[in-house]
């Protein structure tokens, strides 16, 4: 497991720390790292991340 401080909050506690997996056999749950509740699925965060970045530079063009 990684853990990575990110752009986002926990819903429950607020932390910005999660633990990611990096083996297949962690079923690839991205959980908070204080409280240890499930947030997302690894594959659904890259993409989100992927698609916040794109909507940031599309912000930074603009003005």
């Amino acid at each position: 497991m990684l853990d990575v401080r990110l752009e986002l909050e926990c819903s429950l506690c607020g932390a910005q720390h999660f633990r990611i997996p990096t083996r297949e056999e962690d079923r690839q749950v991205v959980t908070c790292a204080r409280c240890h509740s499930v947030k997302c699925r690894a594959d659904d965060l890259e993409w989100r991340m992927a698609q916040a970045s794109e909507m940031r530079r599309e912000a930074l063009l603009a003005s």
